[in-house]
């Protein structure tokens, strides 16, 4: 989703620039099944993106990078408006307004993937667009809600014409989208190993640092 440049992104590219200035940098924006098809013909070597989308690439190896805290947007009126927090399953029925970049499959779309996951509901999508801004618009004239990652928002701003509601699980904590380095296993490139060492694993994921080197 744009707004990368808010999610503490940049911060990390970074501290691998200033650490290794000799290693050449190039970006490429995509969806992800054309983003996953790179790094297997190798002209990608690492993705950066949700981490439900590795599920489905058991080829890849994968590193948690961060969390983002997720909100509902809603319009003011709407019957959930005034809600302090929300449960995804208090969003079944709901009518939604999703971000659908071109290119981008209907099952890659991480809404249709989380609301599923823990709200054990399929979203009733009622439209797809490409801009944040487009989107926003059409829920604050009340035409669907949308959820989008924390960082998102503050890029676009929130008016009196949109509520925003921090999105919370059963036990209250902040419901959140994992973000996440991938690369090939295969992948022998000693950039790469640079990269990865400033990405700290987490309990249980050494054996996938050890399969990159």
């Amino acid at each position: 989703i744009r707004g990368y440049e808010q999610s503490g992104f940049p911060e990390f590219i970074r501290r691998f620039h200033e650490s290794c200035p000799n290693i050449s940098l190039s970006f490429l924006r995509d969806n992800m099944s054309a983003l996953y098809t790179a790094l297997e013909d190798g002209s990608c070597d690492v993705a950066f993106n949700m981490s439900p989308y590795l599920q489905s690439a058991p080829q890849l190896r994968h590193r948690f990078l961060k969390s983002c805290p997720i909100i509902a947007v809603l319009y003011p009126g709407h019957p959930l408006a005034e809600r302090k927090t929300l449960r995804y399953r208090d969003l079944k029925g709901e009518d939604f307004i999703i971000m659908q970049p071109e290119g981008r499959a209907d099952e890659e779309a991480e809404e249709v993937v989380i609301c599923f996951n823990r709200g054990g509901f399929v979203p009733r999508i009622v439209h797809r667009e490409r801009e944040v801004q487009t989107l926003l618009l059409m829920v604050s004239a009340a035409l669907g809600i949308t959820i989008l990652p924390e960082y998102a928002v503050p890029r676009f701003g929130i008016s009196a014409s949109l509520a925003p509601v921090p999105l919370v699980r059963e036990d209250g904590s902040a419901e959140t989208l994992n973000f996440e380095v991938s690369w090939k296993r295969e992948n022998t490139n000693p950039a790469l190993e640079k990269l990865l060492a400033l990405v700290k694993p987490k309990e249980g994921e050494e054996e996938e640092m050890r399969y990159a080197k």
